[in-house]
């Protein structure tokens, strides 16, 4: 049996984002995400295991390649994007304000 569902959050701490994270993410996925975090002005910090366990995610290559991660993740080669760009989505909820 495996899960269909997990909770996606973020907790913002100033410029510091704490992002817990229910996949274990390649490291092709985390470096994407914490760049594309950065350039919003946040300081990502990835919190693995939280929220729940949807297994691994794979960048749609990494699926093709056949990697060990690839054999083991549960929801096909689009899964890590879904992830990432529903990750997206919550830290555009969060403003960021100026540097005093």
């Amino acid at each position: 049996m495996r899960p269909t569902s997990a909770y996606l959050s973020l907790t913002a701490l100033d410029d510091i984002l704490l992002v817990p994270l229910p996949a274990e993410l390649t490291t092709d996925l985390g470096v994407t995400l914490k760049q594309r975090l950065a350039q919003q002005g946040a300081q990502p910090i990835l919190l693995g295991y939280a929220g729940g366990y949807l297994g691994y995610a794979v960048t749609p290559q990494q699926y093709e390649n056949g990697s060990y991660e690839a054999n083991m993740t549960w929801y096909g080669a689009g899964f890590g994007q879904i992830l990432l760009d529903d990750l997206q989505l919550l830290a555009d909820l969060y403003e960021r304000k100026e540097s005093r």
